[in-house]
């Protein structure tokens, strides 16, 4: 808060910190400096193509490095090389090139709490002939896949403010962020990991999960698995919300319409 406001934050008589709370303090620095330095602007056509709007994008911390050059420089007089090759900043590799640097859309992950703490990136031209369609940033002090619902601290705040104690789970980032965008704000996103026992926990706050994954091959093997992981730990039955052949609800939202999806 102090951060945000700009106001200073007194001097306080504390322990001196380990390497890894150093380490993390820095991730943590790191993170929300690379999430505020995000632009919309190269971004713009390819969201407005899936349905997303410019505040929606600011919102959820989507958008590109425009100036990474200028930005690395910038970022290396103040941050450690382990820092930015751990965020995905900088490759690990000597003759690699940052995810950050390429034609990707990316996207913040956060905590619960609302903390940036690590980035997926997302192919915007499929013709570069990479196959890495998705890259994501590196397990870490902070960021830990197994830990982290994509959404969680809005759908926490979404079931504070409202009756219902509904909750959509779904397979991808764009899923939710479209479901997001029509007005169903209790969604999170498995983000293409395998469901845990660490989301399991996250999950059983909410009354009623409703299941939506995608309706293919990967997708079905999830839905079980996350089925009898669901009904083993609570006792109580997950629904779900069995799609067309080959769609996501990213797909079925936009052609089918809001309506039809509830």
């Amino acid at each position: 808060l102090s951060d945000t406001l700009g106001l200073p934050f007194p001097k306080l008589d504390t322990k001196p910190l380990s390497p890894q709370e150093v380490f993390k303090k820095e991730l943590y620095n790191l993170t929300r400096e690379i999430t505020n330095n995000l632009s919309t602007a190269a971004v713009k056509d390819y969201a407005i193509s899936r349905g997303w709007n410019i505040n929606l994008l600011k919102e959820f911390n989507i958008g590109c490095i425009s100036n990474y050059t200028q930005l690395l420089d910038s970022f290396k007089s103040r941050y450690s090389d382990k820092a930015l090759k751990t965020v995905g900043f900088i490759s690990k590799y000597a003759t690699g090139v940052s995810f950050f640097a390429e034609k990707r859309i990316i996207f913040t992950i956060h905590d619960s709490w609302g903390r940036p703490i690590g980035f997926t990136a997302r192919l915007l031209d499929y013709s570069s002939g990479d196959p890495r369609k998705y890259i994501n940033s590196a397990a870490s002090p902070i960021f830990k896949k197994r830990n982290i619902l994509y959404n969680m601290h809005r759908a926490r705040k979404a079931l504070q403010r409202d009756e219902s104690k509904i909750l959509y789970l779904v397979e991808g980032q764009a899923d939710a962020l479209t479901l997001y965008a029509y007005g169903i704000k209790s969604v999170l996103a498995i983000s293409g990991s395998a469901f845990t026992n660490e989301h399991m926990q996250e999950i059983k706050q909410f009354d009623l999960v409703v299941g939506c994954l995608d309706a293919d091959l990967g997708g079905n093997r999830a839905t079980r698995k996350l089925y009898s992981t669901y009904y083993k730990d609570t006792g109580k039955d997950l629904y779900l919300m069995m799609l067309p052949d080959g769609m996501d609800p990213d797909d079925f939202v936009r052609k089918e319409g809001i309506e039809k999806f509830l």
